[in-house]
């Protein structure tokens, strides 16, 4: 195979990676946004953050400690009085962002109140919007390099 086909072939692939990115953010926004259209609200107060370790990585002879991510757990009580509690699907590294007692908006599907998350842009559209921008900076990327390479 030429190198030049080989850099096509690469910037073929490159660019479907980023566009493909891009529109998993997209359609992650997009159930965000028909989730909070649909859903109803209620007070709720955050219980604790709940510590998730993932498995030892090992690199050669170094072992890196476990990284844990932070979960919200918070409870909540639909308007017939019903007392839910959940763990927040999305969660942090680095910090906790919410911290135990806090007083949250809580929103939750009526026919499904377990489907619950926290109403705030790290919890909602963090997500989305980041893997949204990196896919429409890898396919820029990758443009910008093809156009160089003509």
């Amino acid at each position: 195979m030429s190198r030049r086909r080989r850099s096509r072939f690469a910037i073929r692939t490159l660019l479907l990676v980023g566009l493909a990115v891009g529109a998993f953010g997209l359609v992650w926004g997009t159930r965000t946004a028909l989730f909070i259209a649909k859903a109803e609200r209620a007070p709720g107060t955050v219980i604790l953050n709940q510590p998730i370790r993932r498995g030892d990585h090992h690199h050669g002879r170094r072992r890196r400690p476990r990284a844990v991510t932070y979960r919200p757990v918070f409870e909540f009580a639909t308007a017939s009085g019903t007392r839910h509690q959940v763990t927040n699907r999305i969660g942090s590294t680095f910090f906790r962002d919410f911290t135990e007692g806090s007083t949250v908006t809580v929103l939750f599907e009526s026919d499904n109140p377990e489907h619950a998350m926290i109403q705030a842009f790290s919890t909602l559209w963090l997500g989305p919007v980041f893997l949204t921008g990196f896919g429409a900076l890898f396919t820029t990327l990758t443009l910008v390099a093809a156009r160089r390479m003509e």
